[in-house]
């Protein structure tokens, strides 16, 4: 599974950013970038947004670095596996088996 954290830390170390800069230009707390560059917690996607915008980066180029080569963007109804009530409203969770799924994609 690919690591967040620690392609952030790589970033924010090539801009020459403290993580107290990063916070102040980012508006998310100290405390949450270091959980992060540590793997101990996975952002939400408006959380890494702020970050990446505060770093002069784009959401699509960071992920896109983290599955280079992880193969068809395309899955099968087996690794779509429907995890509400399809009688009410169906959720699906995408790419349940994917190598490098370190956020959780649903089909509503």
């Amino acid at each position: 599974m690919a690591k967040i954290g620690t392609n952030l830390k790589a970033l924010r170390l090539r801009r020459h950013l403290s993580m107290r800069d990063l916070a102040q230009r980012s508006g998310i707390s100290h405390t949450t970038i270091s959980l992060i560059e540590r793997d101990r917690i996975s952002p939400t996607v408006d959380t890494l947004q702020a970050v990446l915008d505060a770093l002069g980066s784009r959401l699509s180029e960071f992920l896109g670095g983290l599955t280079e080569g992880s193969g068809s963007p395309f899955y099968p109804a087996d690794d779509t596996p429907e995890i509400g009530n399809p009688e009410t409203i169906s959720y699906r969770l995408i790419g349940l088996n994917h190598p490098y799924r370190a956020f959780q994609f649903l089909r509503v």
